[in-house]
C-alpha cells in the first residue's frame, strides 16, 4: 500500500505534501540485489527504502500544484539517512533537477552524504588522486572552488536533499516533476536509506 501525507501549518494555512518511497519512482527498487525494504524505526511510514549496491542512482517524484497552496514558493526535499556502512557516496555530486509542465526547468548538484574529514584524509591515503580524476572525468574540474552542497540536518533525525523549488499560482494546477540523478561517477555506491520526498513552502524552512 503506497502512502502520502498530508499536513496544514497551523500559523500560515500553507499546506504541505510528504510522498513516501513507495509513492516515487526508484531505479530498480523491486530488485533485492539493490534495494531492501524495510520499516525504520523513525519513519513516518510503512517502509523505507535502502539502498545494497548500485552503479546508477535514479530518484523521481511528482506532484499537481493544484493540491497545494496557491501562490506560493514551494522547495522539495528528500528525506533520507546514510548509515553507517555507506560507501560511494561522498565522491561525485548527485544532480537534482525540478522540471514544471510549463517548461521550467531547474537543475543544481549536492552530494549524497556530508563530507567526512577523517575518511577523507584514509582515503587519500588508500586511493591518492582517484577521486580527483573521477571528478574530471564527470565534468566537475573547478567543483571545489564552488559552495559544496549537502544534506541538512532535519528536527525528525533525518537528513533532507533540496531537489529545487518551484511556485504555484492561483488557479493553475501544473505537474512538478523532481528528480535526483548520479550516474556519472559509474562508482558502485550503498548505504543511503529514503524516506520519501517532502513539498513544503519554503516559507517554513
Amino acid at each position: 500500500m503506497h502512502f502520502q501525507l498530508f499536513k496544514i501549518n497551523k500559523l500560515s494555512g500553507k499546506f504541505f505534501y510528504i510522498l513516501s518511497a513507495r509513492d516515487i519512482s526508484i531505479q530498480s527498487n523491486d530488485q533485492a540485489s539493490y534495494w531492501s525494504w524495510s520499516k525504520v524505526s523513525d519513519s513516518r511510514f510503512l517502509e523505507s527504502a535502502e539502498l545494497i549496491t548500485t552503479d546508477r542512482l535514479e530518484v523521481n517524484g511528482r506532484i499537481q500544484t493544484g493540491v497545494l497552496s496557491p501562490n506560493t514558493r514551494y522547495g522539495a526535499y528528500l528525506i533520507v539517512k546514510v548509515s553507517k556502512h555507506a560507501y560511494g557516496l561522498d565522491l561525485v555530486p548527485a544532480e537534482v533537477c525540478m522540471k514544471s509542465s510549463n517548461g521550467r526547468t531547474v537543475k543544481n548538484k549536492v552530494y549524497l552524504c556530508c563530507l567526512d574529514e577523517k575518511k577523507q584524509q584514509m582515503k587519500r591515503l588508500l586511493y591518492g588522486n582517484r577521486e580527483e580524476r573521477m571528478a574530471m572525468t564527470v565534468g566537475m574540474v573547478g567543483a571545489d572552488h564552488e559552495k559544496r552542497r549537502e544534506p541538512k540536518g532535519r528536527d525528525d533525525g533525518w537528513m533532507e536533499i533540496e531537489l529545487g523549488e518551484f511556485e504555484t499560482r492561483e488557479g493553475e494546477d501544473d505537474e512538478v516533476n523532481m528528480s535526483l540523478t548520479e550516474v556519472k561517477g559509474y562508482q558502485l555506491k550503498g548505504g543511503i536509506v529514503i524516506d520519501g520526498i517532502e513539498v513544503r513552502p519554503k516559507s517554513l524552512n
